[in-house]
């Protein structure tokens, strides 16, 4: 199945290297992606992010906040 992004909507990567891992779907698309700093001061209507967490330098335990977020949502 095809799928369209417009010029509204991003999809953020950690790293440019991130960036070349992309499945090929999304890199033969008309996608707009970018890390972060690429992006900053962009505004868009739909971000997604893709894998931007799975592959943080930061150890699990920086993210408690989101993990906890997460277990209330799921818990629901």
């Amino acid at each position: 199945m095809q799928v369209e992004f417009g010029a509204n909507q991003v999809i953020l990567v950690r790293s440019m290297q991130d960036k070349e891992k992309l499945p090929p779907e999304i890199q033969a698309s008309n996608a707009i992606v970018m890390t972060v700093p690429q992006a900053k001061g962009l505004e868009f209507d739909d971000v997604f992010l893709l894998d931007f967490f799975t592959n943080s330098p930061a150890p699990a335990a920086e993210w408690r906040v989101l993990n906890a977020f997460m277990e209330d949502l799921q818990a629901t």
